[in-house]
């Protein structure tokens, strides 16, 4: 239940660990089955008015997502990231997680 005059849940909110030089893997399973056909689950990473948005690739029960170390190294320490679904092209999207980046770099 939510605290009174709320509407909804809040979102979990967790960490983008990025390391210099490595990149972005990372992968989600689906343990109810298959992804559901045309379901998309993606990252939005950035300022609030133009995100960037990385896809992951959805294959069977497994969404799998590479990010190139060039692409994540220009993303300021702090960013905000969200992470969403949606179960197929009509669907409203739905935010599963959010967050802020950690770039952890040698000091």
């Amino acid at each position: 239940m939510t605290a009174p005059g709320q509407i909804g849940l809040p979102p979990p909110v967790g960490t983008m660990n990025l390391k210099k030089f490595s990149g972005l893997e990372w992968q989600f399973r689906w343990y109810a089955g298959e992804f559901p056909a045309g379901a998309q689950l993606y990252l939005l990473v950035g300022d609030d008015d133009t995100p960037q948005r990385w896809d992951f690739t959805i294959s069977g029960d497994m969404a799998t997502i590479a990010i190139k170390p060039e692409v994540t190294a220009a993303i300021p320490d702090r960013t905000a990231f969200y992470l969403m679904f949606k179960a197929n092209a009509a669907a409203l999207p739905v935010q599963l997680e959010m967050g802020k980046v950690k770039q952890w770099k040698a000091k």
